[in-house]
């Protein structure tokens, strides 16, 4: 997984649903911004990674 910047510049490592969290707890307008634009990112993350994993399985044969 990535590493994100958070929490006045720590370096974490988590997937979209610990960002989630840490976003709905949040209450700096800055920071909420700052972790809604790395939730965002993490989703197209994921969402990219199981395209490419749906691209590579084989085409099931017609029965």
């Amino acid at each position: 997984m990535g590493v994100s910047k958070a929490n006045d510049g720590e370096a974490t490592n988590g997937d979209w649903r610990e960002l989630a969290h840490r976003l709905e707890q949040e209450t700096d307008p800055r920071k909420m911004t700052e972790l809604a634009e790395q939730l965002i990112a993490k989703l197209d993350e994921e969402r990219a990674r199981r395209k490419s994993v749906a691209d590579r399985r084989p085409n099931s044969p017609a029965t």
